[in-house]
């Protein structure tokens, strides 16, 4: 436990993105990282906290059994399902070793002694095979999270809390509402599927987690079977979202609203004569203060994120 805590001061803040797509970002092929969160995302010395990841992918499940490499190292790595756990020690001094000289760590106990916090970098990294040949490639997220002395006077810092989702559609000439939960499953016939779906994201009160400006992103993938060549579509025409969202609102991939065509989909469907069942990963996440809502390096801004998906069954 003691050479954990020492590295853990020792890390260096890392983040490498994956290779673009020739989509667009929000719609996930590769497995990749899309977001890491820590709770709490501030802590004292004496503060467990425990660290977690989000990661997405057109044939990835979430019961993956994928390794996890938490700072690198090989004592550290742990199955994607299980979060890491690690105690603040009391003296985060104590972890210094008499002749270090490494200008990070120092840096890091010179912050914490003048300041009264210091912001300590974790890394998660795993490895995908590379396509067409045995070799693999790492992709790495990052989280800071931010080590106080003592409380300060306003509370340590929280992450903000997704409650749900609550995905809306016109069918028949009236609208239907339902709530998503986190690991959420929601199958639709054929002939029940909506052309349009518009989801808002429900997060706990500001009074609740005390977010000060909260960020969205919304990302899911081609149908997990690799069946179809179409992906579903941002709809942007305000005509399909009835009383959905409000007017001084937006619906897409970077706000609270977020509205999806799956018109390319049912089309391919129909005129392929594709085998049904095709389902769909769908990943959502708030930030609170970040910078770049879709970014996979968070810094020390608080975090949720949740996933669910959508299947396309036959009629019965």
């Amino acid at each position: 436990m003691r050479k954990y805590l020492i590295l853990l001061v020792f890390i260096a803040a890392v983040s490498c993105e994956p290779n673009p797509e020739v989509k667009p970002g929000y719609i996930v092929g590769d497995i990749r990282p899309l977001g890491m969160k820590a709770e709490p995302v501030e802590a004292v010395p004496g503060d467990m906290i425990t660290l977690s990841m989000l990661i997405g992918g057109r044939t990835f499940s979430q019961g993956s059994d994928l390794k996890i490499s938490w700072l690198g190292l090989e004592e550290l790595t742990i199955p994607y399902t299980k979060p890491l756990i690690f105690p603040v020690p009391e003296n985060l001094e104590e972890l210094m070793p008499a002749d270090s000289d490494n200008p990070q760590a120092s840096l890091f106990i010179d912050n914490f002694n003048k300041n009264g916090f210091a912001d300590l970098p974790v890394t998660a990294s795993f490895e995908i095979p590379v396509q067409g040949g045995p070799e693999t490639r790492t992709l790495t997220a990052t989280k800071t999270v931010r080590i106080y002395k003592e409380p300060p006077e306003d509370g340590i810092r929280k992450n903000p809390v997704i409650d749900h989702v609550l995905a809306s559609y016109e069918i028949y000439g009236s609208v239907k509402s339902f709530e998503i939960e986190d690991g959420g499953f929601i199958s639709f016939s054929i002939s029940q599927v909506p052309e349009t779906i518009i989801f808002r994201s429900i997060p706990l009160s500001q009074e609740e987690t005390g977010w000060d400006r909260l960020n969205f992103a919304w990302f899911f993938t081609s149908d997990t079977g690799e069946l179809l060549e179409n992906d579903m579509e941002v709809e942007l025409d305000r005509k399909k979202y009835g009383d959905a969202v409000p007017e001084d609102q937006k619906a897409t991939q970077n706000r609270e609203y977020f509205a999806l065509s799956f018109k390319p989909v049912l089309e391919e469907i129909e005129e392929s004569k594709i085998k049904l069942p095709v389902k769909f990963n769908f990943y959502h996440i708030i930030r609170d203060k970040a910078i770049d809502a879709q970014s996979s390096a968070d810094y020390r801004w608080g975090q949720d994120f949740m996933w669910f998906e959508i299947e396309i069954t036959e009629d019965e």
